[in-house]
């Protein structure tokens, strides 16, 4: 992939996975894997894991939620020798760095700092950017090109990586549109143009749509009667059969709800997307994106590993999940349609049952239920602690949200931890700290929008 004619920062990159590569290669012995739970990162993990094998390096590979101290000192105690990390670590440099370990990073969030002792594969030293240019699968996938046997029938999962970290939306940018548009021209995969929609027919494709959410709509059978009533379509119709006439009309009245619920723009033009066949799997990479990002947030992503691995029993087993995920998500959104957030200055928030559906949540809420102007803050107890789940859009960060920094800070004044993405982050903080945390991130929030408009001026 080093040629002339890739951007001089990816070539550079480029040559820091050569320096994975070559350190893994040289290494005799067991390599140990940690990553992310989400989509992503369990997509991340079956690239580096299969790389691995296919190299020859016995490897054990664990996903977890959180890098936090309790599990790095669990890990040091067990003295293994390598420990490569994907979609994870570059915010726990100094701690890694104390670990008596070869420690290899593959992230794609904001990096602390670089290391002299950690090998960091992070693409924001680069110049490349993490939120959207390349993810945790994106990463590992690099790794697997020079190490697996068969690169290009791995190239799926790294897409459905790309779609799972929600990098699709917009257009496929960055180093992640130089890899698909390598694996586009030699003919691995074929872009269809279609609209974001999927069932066995139009009716169950509508009734079950969560994303996008159509308010008055997603779930409710009669409504969606209604819809393919006026324009003329059989429900038992599959969505490959429609005529252009009818996909046309279909995209219009669907497009047209969105609008009407106050979604921005560029909710509406995701609707119109391209969708890759990924023949291994017999799966579009949106689906298979989709079922091992559940069986993350249904805490069987060792179903998801295998589902990488090419397991065709966990394969069926993560199609069982993804229904019930996004079965419960659906049943919540509708709820939370009629409920409403509850609203600060400058930040809106809702209370999550379940922490494995709070990020997806607060996603689907910014993006199809709540106000646009403001980002969406979800928040979970358990124990003696708040989990927090935030999300902003692309329009919100061109204002001059960083929900990251606004995390992070915020976090620290009640002695808790955050961090991320501008546009996707988190936070870890004592229960009797929320409102002081919530204050301190609508007024963080609230400098950073006045900051913005402040450098426009």
């Amino acid at each position: 992939m080093s040629t002339p004619s890739l951007p001089t920062n990816i070539v550079r990159f480029i040559e820091r996975v050569d320096q994975v590569v070559q350190t893994l290669r040289q290494f005799n012995g067991k390599v140990r894997v940690i990553s992310h739970y989400d989509g992503d990162g369990i997509c991340a993990a079956g690239l580096m894991t299969k790389a691995l094998l296919d190299a020859g390096i016995p490897v054990h590979t664990t996903m977890i939620k959180d890098l936090d101290k309790n599990f790095i000192r669990s890990l040091a105690a067990e003295q293994n020798k390598m420990i490569v990390f994907c979609d994870m670590g570059s915010g726990q440099i100094d701690l890694l760095e104390q670990m008596d370990s070869i420690i290899i990073v593959c992230d794609h969030h904001a990096p602390l700092r670089e290391s002299n002792k950690v090998i960091q594969a992070n693409p924001h030293f680069f110049g490349i950017d993490g939120t959207y240019e390349a993810c945790g699968a994106t990463l590992a996938f690099l790794v697997a090109e020079r190490m697996a046997n068969r690169p290009e029938e791995l190239f799926g999962i790294a897409l459905a990586g790309i779609i799972a970290d929600k990098q699709h939306l917009g257009g496929i940018t960055g180093l992640n549109k130089v890899l698909l548009d390598k694996y586009i021209n030699n003919g691995t995969i074929k872009p269809e143009p279609s609209i974001q929609l999927e069932g066995e027919n139009i009716f169950e494709a509508i009734k079950g749509s969560l994303e996008p959410f159509f308010k008055g709509v997603s779930g409710r059978p009669e409504a969606v009667k209604s819809i393919l009533s006026k324009i003329g379509i059989d429900p038992s119709a599959k969505l490959e059969e429609l005529h252009r006439e009818k996909l046309t009309a279909l995209s219009s009245i669907l497009i047209l709800c969105l609008l009407r619920q106050g979604c921005r723009s560029g909710a509406c033009e995701d609707f119109i997307i391209d969708r890759y066949y990924l023949e291994t799997f017999q799966l579009y990479a949106q689906q298979l994106a989709a079922v091992v990002n559940s069986c993350g947030r249904m805490d069987e992503e060792d179903t998801g590993l295998a589902i990488c691995l090419g397991s065709k029993e966990a394969l069926n087993r993560g199609k069982m999940l993804r229904e019930d995920y996004r079965g419960g998500l659906r049943k919540v959104m509708i709820e939370l349609e009629q409920e409403g957030p509850i609203a600060r200055k400058t930040l809106q928030y809702f209370y999550c049952d379940d922490p494995a559906k709070a990020g997806a949540l607060a996603g689907l809420c910014m993006t199809y239920l709540f106000d646009q102007s403001m980002p969406t803050f979800a928040l979970f107890k358990v124990d003696k602690v708040i989990k927090v789940s935030t999300r902003g859009t692309r329009y919100l960060i061109s204002k001059g949200l960083n929900l990251a920094e606004a995390c992070r800070k915020a976090a620290e004044t009640v002695k808790g931890q955050g961090g991320g993405h501008p546009i996707a982050s988190g936070a870890t903080i004592p229960s009797e700290g929320e409102d002081e945390f919530l204050s301190a991130a609508d007024t963080i929030i609230g400098e950073q929008f006045k900051k913005k408009k402040v450098d426009q001026a």
